[in-house]
């Protein structure tokens, strides 16, 4: 089957693999808020590292093989080697796509993060006093969806 390796710093941290069929994925993201923007939601400003997420999805079910947000640091080397094998490491977690409960979770946790950005002390902020024009009327409109949909 299709493998990938990861390695960080030459030490392999996983082999992950779904099957024959299925979606496998290997995701280094990184995102910092401007310090100007904690302040003004009175959240305290902490620099950010970069996050590997290695995953899956095979017969409904979400994989992860990485423990968390699993941080690498500034000049980490990271690599994904595409492998064939016949077995990989077993997925530290395990979650069913079609369970509702997990999607609303899910669900919810989006919203609280949108209710973050769009909200104070909750009054909806005008339009042109959120941040990051990019998305931004998709977000919105997610937002207002998710707040229909779980505050009734």
């Amino acid at each position: 089957m299709l493998c990938f390796e990861i390695s960080v710093n030459g030490k392999l941290v996983c082999r992950a693999g779904v099957g024959a069929h299925g979606v496998l994925s290997a995701i280094l993201s990184w995102a910092q808020t401007s310090p100007e923007i904690c302040q003004a939601r009175g959240r305290e400003w902490t620099p950010s590292e970069p996050h590997l997420h290695i995953g899956g999805l095979v017969n409904e079910e979400h994989l992860r093989w990485l423990e968390g947000q699993f941080e690498v640091k500034r000049g980490d080397e990271v690599t994904v080697k595409v492998i064939e094998a016949d077995t990989v490491d077993e997925p530290v977690e395990r979650e069913d796509a079609a369970n509702p409960a997990i999607a609303r979770r899910n669900r919810y946790e989006l919203y609280k993060t949108y209710k973050a950005e769009f909200e104070v002390e909750g009054v909806l902020l005008p339009e042109d006093e959120i941040d990051s024009e990019v998305a931004k009327f998709l977000r919105r409109e997610l937002y207002e969806q998710l707040k229909r949909e779980l505050e009734g």
